[in-house]
């Protein structure tokens, strides 16, 4: 048996340009003073998620810079939807990335028309890879990146697992890593003379039992439905930091009017929220955050937003003469019945 690893490539710059298709093909990043994404072109220039956009700049000055305006959230949930049309079962990693246990249809036809249906009906490109388990499909995933497909049979699984090196296994960070490579263990093949007690002694129980299979091929095959959201939330980076009321109080509304919708939007439309949880990030990096607790669940737009605005005005931030970053309004949810749609993570 066979699963999938379906990733959309460069997810928000892939939703941008579903706006802007001349520039398909050139250097692009969606950044505010922070690239979120970058196409494969401006990646051949050594741009980055994570890396500051002024470094981005130097690295290749043609970068065609556009800021992060699309709605991802929705964007995400369109292509978790479309994943389960071909599947038995999904697991979201992201908003943009799921493994698929597509049952007893021939994963490759399924790989081949998820990956069609995801450019034709969403204008996104999709990379899928195709594998007996978990590690094996995201590994062929990646290596198949940008815009392709990869399977591997269970007889190049074989010869390919023996060679895979530690920083190719999802999951081990450098840290574990490091550890390893003190040891003496750089490949999988390495592992060969550890036994479960003296790998714990490197690394701990739960990552040494989880090597130990890589090594002796029981890793994990099996896809799961994460557990229904249990939280709703929007958040927006402002393009130009301001501590100038009129522009805080727009750049509130705005998110505070797509968290509201989110919520609308949520478990098919049943959700009911007890708890707002309101953050705001300075440009200096410095955090204010409250949480307040409804007297009675709600999803009333009106309510919510008047609470949301009130928490604002409680935060000082209208007189404290200091430029916003980031705000988000999270809301917590109940009454929820675990639409399988609903199950997606989201990122903001």
């Amino acid at each position: 048996m066979s699963l999938l690893h379906a990733d959309a490539d460069c997810f928000f710059a892939s939703v941008e340009l579903r706006h802007r298709p001349d520039l398909v093909g050139r250097p692009v990043a969606v950044a505010t003073h922070i690239v979120m994404s970058a196409t494969y072109p401006a990646r051949g220039r050594g741009v980055h998620g994570a890396m500051p956009l002024r470094q981005a700049l130097r690295l290749c000055p043609e970068l065609v810079v556009l800021p992060p305006r699309a709605d991802y959230q929705s964007a995400g949930e369109a292509l978790m939807a479309l994943f389960w049309r071909y599947a038995a079962q999904v697991e979201p990693g992201s908003m943009e990335e799921a493994f698929i246990d597509v049952g007893d249809t021939d994963p490759v036809a399924s790989a081949t028309a998820i990956r069609r249906a995801a450019r034709d009906e969403l204008g996104l490109p999709v990379t899928v890879g195709v594998a007996r388990t978990k590690l094996l499909a995201k590994l062929a995933s990646r290596r198949a990146k940008p815009d392709g497909l990869l399977v591997i049979t269970e007889a190049e699984e074989v010869h390919l697992r023996a060679g895979l090196t530690i920083d190719e296994l999802w999951g081990v960070g450098p840290t574990t890593a490091s550890r390893l490579a003190d040891a003496g263990v750089t490949r999988v093949s390495e592992l060969a003379d550890f036994d479960e007690a003296r790998l714990r002694t490197v690394v701990g129980t739960t990552m040494a039992r989880r090597l130990l299979s890589i090594r002796d091929a029981t890793d994990d095959a099996t896809v799961r439905q994460i557990g229904p959201r249990r939280t709703v939330s929007a958040s927006r980076t402002a393009m130009r930091p301001s501590n100038r009321w009129p522009d805080i109080q727009a750049h509130a509304d705005g998110v505070i009017d797509l968290a509201v919708q989110r919520l609308a939007a949520a478990h098919d439309g049943q959700a009911l929220t007890h708890h707002i949880n309101l953050q705001i990030t300075y440009a200096d990096r410095n955090h204010w955050s409250i949480d307040l607790g409804l007297p009675a669940a709600t999803r009333d737009p009106d309510e919510l937003r008047r609470r949301c605005r009130e928490l604002i005005m409680a935060s000082g931030v209208r007189t404290a003469g200091r430029p916003v970053l980031l705000i988000m309004v999270s809301f917590r949810l109940t009454n929820i019945a675990g639409s399988r749609l609903q199950n997606a993570l989201p990122l903001f």
